[in-house]
């Protein structure tokens, strides 16, 4: 089973191996592509980013699946361009951010949200979840207030802003669970799950790689089914 992991902004090589370690001590059996966009932005943060990569992501997405992949995860909490790829591409598409909300409601009764950026991204944010459907479960959103890029380049007090916020969440806040608002948290997530808890914590890209699989392996078993009854 391939996959690709599309990153909606350009190329970030460290990250990008971070990325690649961390899905492949949670994630099996899957074949892992992680790809990024040649013209991207660096941040993924607003409507008005969402919007201006969108075309991108979908254009992208037609290359992947002439190249074979089973599959495509949009890495991006704000699923750029996901409802439009849904619709044209050939093979299973799942956003991270919807898959994240997703396995929330699994996990727990109400939710906190753990982003980047300013007043812009927690109004990107909040718009996501109530266009999901969800807002009724969502107690509290916080930004640890650095962009997605700062993440990469200073692990370690973004994490120690997580953890504070994570917590005051969990304690104060009412929240059964905690979702990481931004992909780029991924490489933190073993050390965040382990202070505030695995079944308290939901990182949208080892999300979405676990829906995405679950689809592909849904679709196949459907398609061999249909064969056999044809045959």
């Amino acid at each position: 089973m391939r996959v690709s992991i599309l990153n909606p902004v350009k190329p970030i090589p460290r990250y990008a191996e971070k990325l690649r370690r961390i899905l492949e001590s949670v994630v099996n059996g899957v074949e892992i592509s992680i790809e990024f966009l040649d013209e991207g932005p660096e941040n993924v943060e607003t409507l008005y980013d969402e919007v201006v990569v969108a075309p991108s992501i979908v254009k992208k997405i037609e290359e992947l699946r002439s190249k074979g992949f089973d599959g495509v995860l949009i890495n991006c909490f704000d699923d750029p361009g996901f409802e439009v790829a849904k619709e044209i591409a050939k093979v299973p598409v799942m956003g991270a951010g919807y898959a994240s909300l997703l396995a929330a409601q699994i996990l727990g009764d109400t939710f906190s949200i753990i982003t980047v950026g300013g007043i812009e991204s927690l109004k990107a944010t909040k718009k996501r979840v109530r266009m999901y459907g969800f807002s009724h479960k969502l107690v509290s959103i916080y930004s640890i207030g650095m962009r997605a890029t700062d993440v990469d380049v200073a692990e370690n007090e973004a994490l120690r802003r997580v953890l504070e916020l994570g917590k005051k969440a969990l304690t104060e806040d009412g929240a059964d669970v905690v979702v990481l608002g931004c992909t780029a948290f991924a490489p933190l997530y073993l050390r965040i799950a382990r202070e505030l808890g695995p079944d308290r914590v939901v990182d949208p890209t080892i999300w979405g790689v676990r829906i995405l699989k679950t689809l592909i392996e849904h679709r196949k078993s459907l398609l061999r089914t249909a064969g056999r009854d044809h045959a």
